[in-house]
């Protein structure tokens, strides 16, 4: 049975790992530090970290991975996984696999590089979108590729969902790159075509209602894990986690619109049907609790 370190800290990595775990010896899990979260700040395990651990695996919770190649060397094994990391891996360290050092990327590269290759998918509103499993070099995401595989996206997938399709698919596709490594070539990646994906940022997630419909829903989906997408009125902060398009033509950038339970609001184009809201400080609520609660609103203009 070949042996590998995994490396992965987010949910995508526990996905991954856990079908790995059936059929590869997982020597050792590094991850991410235990990180503050909720409103105590308790400092809580990383879905990697928690899921290793009922597994009995062995962990390892590393701040700046570089700084631990001592207790890498202890540990030989065929392959390096990596998976939704979050580091960079020195090249001394990428080095000490018997076979490879391998990255699962969470687009068809040299398309996406970088850090939100899912969420950029969903605001460009791809049909098709999938993985890549490539040789880690010191150029980020653009290692050779051993083998790739193509997912489509339904129109009611978001974040969530198509991040959990991904997962699933890019850890069999790991299993075949490594059980048929010796059989595989790599082939380089086409620097013309490539294209990057930035950092995420919190503000991201405010809504412009004088964009059209279709791209604020695409933002909707994209940003459905974090950071979510958020729009304000006076003191009143409403996080939008689902909606939909309508056929109803605009009137005002960011006007409410509350009628038979159900809420739109205008973009630069046309209302998009609001499914699931919630208000801050409040729990999420479908769109006909929204509206017997918050009737005040009808004809209520958002911040644009």
């Amino acid at each position: 049975m070949k042996s590998i370190i995994f490396f992965g800290s987010s949910d995508f990595s526990k996905t991954v790992l856990e079908i790995l775990l059936k059929d590869f010896k997982i020597e050792a899990v590094i991850t991410e530090t235990d990180k503050p979260k909720g409103r105590s700040l308790t400092l809580s395990p990383n879905p990697v970290a928690t899921f290793a651990n009922n597994a009995n695996l062995k962990i390892i919770k590393s701040p700046k991975i570089n700084s631990d190649k001592e207790k890498l060397e202890k540990l030989p094994c065929d392959f390096f996984v990596v998976a939704a990391f979050g580091q960079i891996i020195s090249d001394d360290i990428l080095k000490m696999p018997r076979s490879e050092s391998l990255n699962l990327h969470p687009s068809l590269l040299p398309k996406y590089r970088g850090p939100s290759p899912i969420q950029q998918t969903l605001l460009n509103e791809d049909k098709v979108t999938g993985n890549s499993v490539i040789k880690i070099t010191s150029k980020l995401d653009s290692g050779p590729i051993f083998k790739q595989s193509k997912i489509e996206i339904s129109s009611d997938d978001n974040y969530t969902t198509l991040s959990h399709k991904l997962a699933v698919d890019g850890g069999k596709l790991l299993k075949e790159v490594m059980q048929d490594f010796e059989k595989l070539k790599p082939l380089l990646q086409n620097e013309k075509m490539a294209s990057r994906t930035s950092i995420i940022s919190k503000n991201d997630g405010l809504i412009n209602w004088n964009e059209k419909a279709h791209l604020i829903n695409a933002k909707i989906k994209a940003f459905a894990n974090w950071p979510t997408c958020f729009t304000n009125m006076d003191n009143l902060k409403l996080i939008i986690k689902k909606a939909e398009m309508s056929n109803i033509p605009s009137n005002k950038p960011g006007q409410i619109t509350i009628k038979c339970n159900e809420i739109f609001v205008s973009a630069s184009d046309y209302y998009l049907r609001i499914l699931l809201i919630q208000p801050s400080g409040r729990k999420e609520m479908d769109h006909a609790a929204f509206a017997n609660g918050y009737k005040r609103l009808d004809g209520k203009i958002l911040n644009v």
